[in-house]
């Protein structure tokens, strides 16, 4: 459902600069951006989809970001009003942002929780913590695997280490979707990390990045979408990008838009005591 990514940058000053950030592709429907309160544990910056329980991709208070996107190699539609059902990956999000610091912490969770899984609806977990440290957790149908990353990470609904073979027998549609957006991301990011840059330029290029289209946005490739039907989720209903978020970690701060960053404002959250 997303196009998806965290990446450690140098700033001018030699210091290491964190980030994560995500679209939310989806069928139209609620969602919210939120500060969640934990009375025994960890308060966040949050996003989340009204029909998915749970934390869709966030930031607590410690520095420690997950971000999720929707995963399956199957090309077999399902219908709309199922295809949340058994979902319990906001869920798991929400019990690791509460609870935990590091990203292997956050990694020993979701293994704990997937592993030998039969949970319907497979996804991909990019985690980062506040010393820079990410990795990649992938589930589908039972199946995990972990990435460990050095510098960067991107994602666009596929996998890198599950189902390859079969990823690859999908129709033309869901993997130029998947392909196009991915080599895009990557070309900005990769840019990025190769030489010291300033915060707001990282900002800045980030943002243009999820404001993107192919075409006027409709098209396969879209990083923002105005109704892509192919190769976000299993449901072949139109997507829409209802928000596009950016987490600075060293300045546990969240960057969003209420729909298409395209045409809305970048708003900015931090955390109230």
């Amino acid at each position: 459902m997303c196009t998806t990514g965290a990446f450690v940058v140098r700033d001018t000053n030699g210091e290491n600069q964190i980030f994560a950030f995500k679209t939310s592709d989806s069928v139209w429907t609620g969602f919210w951006h939120s500060q969640v309160h934990e009375e025994t544990g960890f308060d966040s910056l949050s996003y989340g989809l009204i029909p998915q329980q749970g934390i869709n991709a966030g930031m607590n208070e410690t520095g420690l970001a997950v971000v999720s996107s929707f995963f399956d190699y199957t090309s077999e539609a399902l219908p709309s009003n199922s295809s949340w059902q058994g979902d319990i990956r906001g869920k798991v999000q929400a019990e690791v942002l509460s609870k935990y610091t590091s990203t292997e912490e956050a990694l020993h969770h979701f293994q704990s929780q997937f592993e030998g899984s039969i949970a319907p609806i497979g996804g991909n977990h990019i985690l980062v913590d506040s010393s820079g440290k990410i990795r990649v957790f992938e589930h589908c149908r039972g199946e995990t695997a972990v990435e460990v990353v050095d510098q960067q990470v991107i994602r666009s609904n596929q996998a890198m280490y599950l189902f390859t073979e079969e990823q690859k027998s999908q129709c033309n549609e869901i993997q130029e979707d998947r392909e196009k957006r991915l080599e895009q991301a990557e070309a900005v990011i990769k840019k990025l990390v190769h030489n010291p840059q300033n915060v707001e330029n990282v900002l800045h290029q980030l943002q243009q990045l999820l404001s993107s289209h192919v075409g006027i946005g409709n098209e396969l490739g879209s990083i923002c979408a105005h109704g892509i039907s192919k190769g976000r989720s299993n449901t072949e209903e139109p997507h829409f990008t209802m928000s596009a978020m950016i987490w600075h970690i060293n300045q546990r701060t969240m960057y969003y838009t209420e729909g298409n960053p395209c045409v809305n404002e970048w708003k900015i959250k931090e955390f109230i005591k």
